[in-house]
């Protein structure tokens, strides 16, 4: 028998005996050349190289190492294949009709997480961390994604994968413990609403809701969380769960699960929202993204994220009413809340930026809910009742930038389910938050005093439905394409101005607003400001009921100059800026100069 030898297939191997004759079994062909995995030629082949076995005896998976059929052979060592590169799925036999390819690239991604951790030695190849899947459309189950593998696909829109229809949560999802290092790219995957199977009743609404990529909670020996990740070139469509979910840790005071230093580029999702048209009951509870608990450093480039497929019938008119919130954003439910002093221990979405993204067709486009520092910078909305909600439910949003972007129809311009009523659209609507809208084009053909651009939410207090508490809206720069009637009522807003009714011991607070009605039905006294103001920006302050009187005490942080005492009777208003600098003897080291009175 030669020392090298060529045969056609891995069926071949299996059956060829490279052990000689005598208790030393010599090896008489330790390299083999295999033209094919089934066929010559079909990109499975290649050389392999028999090993007896050592102490660490590498198991079979059928396509980096391969066991004899032969019980003799099996038993005295393993057929391992000698490459370099990528870990192409065709050495495992992988082409558009296999019968389980979930299995095989489970078995690729794990002899990948072996490679990228070192494992792999004597028998593995260092640094074979990249699982590749060639052209064609394969029926996935579920698979999980692990440390330091990365799994691309030939193109993005010629690599499918396409969800089974069955009880997994995910088409993809990730170990328990820490995930570093890990990429996805190149990649299409379809969800279960574009299989024939899937169907809906009344009680559970659909038989399946599976998720595309879910990194949820789940901890290993502590913590956990994926970091350092890139995930690029990906198209997301039809899932009836969340299309991308990324969970953190929840519990209060509990940091030991982050998802961070994470990287999305041109990853465009379409939720099923599409299903609506088919069956007029279904809201699509589904998001296609979902960010929750605690995520942070996370940046958003070129994606989109699709409430669904927005479909319209021969007239051009939509056929169904937009549902459901396509990107939500926020922190873990407690009911009761918590305390105030303890809602800063929860872990929350912080640090993360949209840059030059699209969001499109859902009752409300984004909700933000009890994050800091989010940011949408030259973005495009599309098709909604609300583009944002931004709200302060657990503990207060604060540094939520919104800034540089385009937004076309809404604020209603279609209508939707309840608890929306169409013609009450709003593009921005704010409760107990602090938001920032600068520099952003907006156009509506919702022309009506009830659409907003920007606006307060309400809350119930006693029995009255009154302004929610805000900590400040900031909006500048931005313009409104009159459509129509040739005004823009979008230009409108509500909740810019702060209320203030509490005047206790001479102060009163009004967070980052500028605009300040102070309602009082008698006279009242003010000698120190509180706010969250820089140096530099200005106030204004209106005596809106009764009277107020401004002094300049040595322990408050007001500077009247002449005008010590300043009174305001109802209608009268000042404006003050604020500087940094400490009164002799005050508290504070701010102070409010008054600029000018108009009386």
């Amino acid at each position: 028998m030669p020392a090298v030898e060529a045969i056609t297939n891995i069926a071949a191997l299996k059956i060829l005996n490279p052990l000689g004759t005598g208790p030393s079994f010599p090896i008489l062909t330790p390299v083999v050349f295999v033209q094919g995995y089934t066929y010559p030629g079909d990109g499975g082949g290649g050389t392999f190289i028999f090993r007896k076995h050592a102490t660490n005896n590498p198991l079979s998976d059928d396509g980096i190492f391969i066991d004899s059929s032969l019980p003799t052979v099996k038993t005295n060592g393993i057929w391992i294949r000698c490459f370099s590169g990528y870990i192409d799925m065709r050495f495992y036999g992988l082409i558009d009709d296999h019968p389980n390819p979930t299995l095989i690239i489970q078995n690729a991604i794990d002899y990948a997480e072996r490679c990228a951790q070192g494992l792999g030695r004597p028998f593995g190849h260092v640094n074979s961390n990249t699982v590749f899947i060639p052209n064609g459309t394969f029926y996935i189950s579920t698979l999980t994604i692990k440390n330091g593998v990365r799994l691309i696909g030939a193109s993005t829109h010629n690599t499918v994968l396409v969800a089974i229809f069955d009880s997994n949560p995910y088409l993809i999802q990730t170990a328990p413990g820490l995930n570093r290092d890990i990429q996805i790219e190149n990649l299409t995957m379809y969800g279960t609403s574009k299989d024939a199977q899937l169907t809906w009743n009344a009680t559970s609404k659909l038989n399946n809701n599976k998720g595309c990529l879910g990194f949820i909670d789940q901890k290993y020996n502590g913590g956990g969380g994926v970091w350092d990740s890139v995930f690029r070139n990906l198209k997301i469509e039809q899932f009836t769960g969340d299309s991308i979910r990324f969970v953190g840790a929840t519990g209060e005071a509990d940091f030991s699960m982050t998802n961070q230093f994470n990287t999305f580029e041109n990853v465009q999702v379409q939720s099923a929202g599409q299903l609506k048209k088919k069956w007029p009951d279904f809201n699509n509870a589904a998001h296609a993204l979902i960010l929750l608990g605690a995520n942070g450093q996370l940046s958003f480039t070129n994606c989109r994220f699709d409430g669904g497929d927005y479909l319209y019938n021969e007239q051009g008119l939509p056929d169904y009413s937009l549902s459901g919130i396509s990107v939500y954003i926020g922190s873990a439910v407690f009911d009761p809340p918590l305390p105030i002093d303890r809602r800063l221990n929860i872990p929350h979405p912080a640090v993360i930026n949209f840059n030059t993204c699209t969001i499109q067709s859902a009752a409300v486009l984004v909700t933000i809910e009890s994050c800091n520092n989010i940011k949408f910078d030259g973005c495009w909305f599309e098709n909604s009742e609300r583009a944002f909600e931004v709200k302060g439910r657990f503990s207060t949003s604060k540094a939520i930038n919104i800034l540089n972007n385009s937004f076309l129809y809404c604020a209603g311009k279609y209508g939707v389910n309840p608890p929306y009523e169409p013609n009450t659209g709003v593009v921005i609507l704010s409760h107990n938050s602090q938001v920032n809208a600068n520099n952003n084009y907006v156009v509506d053909t919702q022309q009506n005093e009830l659409a907003r651009f920007m606006a307060v939410d309400t809350e119930l207090v006693g029995s009255v439905q009154v302004p929610a508490k805000n900590l400040g809206l900031n909006g500048t720069g931005n313009y409104f394409e009159p459509i129509g009637i040739g005004l823009s009522y979008l230009g409108y807003t509500r909740g810019i101005k702060t209320n203030v009714t509490d005047f206790t011991g001479g102060i009163i607070r009004i967070d980052s607003s500028k605009s300040i009605y102070l309602l009082n039905s008698t006279s009242q006294t003010v000698s120190t400001i509180l706010s969250q103001s820089i140096a530099g920006e200005y106030l204004f302050i209106r005596a809106a009921q009764g009277t107020v009187t401004f002094v300049d005490t040595a322990a408050g942080n007001l500077y009247l100059g002449v005008k010590n005492p300043l009174v305001l009777q109802n209608g009268n208003t000042a404006l003050f800026i604020k500087i940094d600098e400490k009164k002799t003897s005050s508290n504070y080291l701010d102070t409010y100069n008054l600029v000018t009175v108009l009386q």
